[in-house]
């Protein structure tokens, strides 16, 4: 399997911080402090392709829904909800 995704640092208050993440660019061994200051999460957006399989090929949305399917949620990795309305949510 091939997914898309980009590696975040959040805010206290849950958001995507360039500035904090860059805190641990280039770090090959981050010290239990900075483990702790400044956790990482990899946010999964895409699926690309599955065992023998390009996905390219299919719309992102149906992508999306295969990738959904996968249950790829754990410590460290997260999936977040796809919105194919330009109507946000509440």
């Amino acid at each position: 399997m091939i997914v898309d995704g980009e590696l975040v640092a959040l805010d206290r208050h849950g958001r995507p911080d360039f500035g904090l993440l860059q805190h641990r660019m280039h770090i090959t061994t981050p010290t239990a402090e900075l483990l702790e200051r400044v956790p990482v999460q990899y946010v999964v957006f895409d699926l690309l392709h599955r065992k023998d399989r390009s996905l390219l090929e299919l719309p992102y949305g149906r992508r999306r829904e295969l990738l959904d399917r996968l249950d790829l949620e754990r410590p460290g990795v997260r999936v977040p909800a796809n919105f194919t309305d330009t109507a946000r949510p509440g």
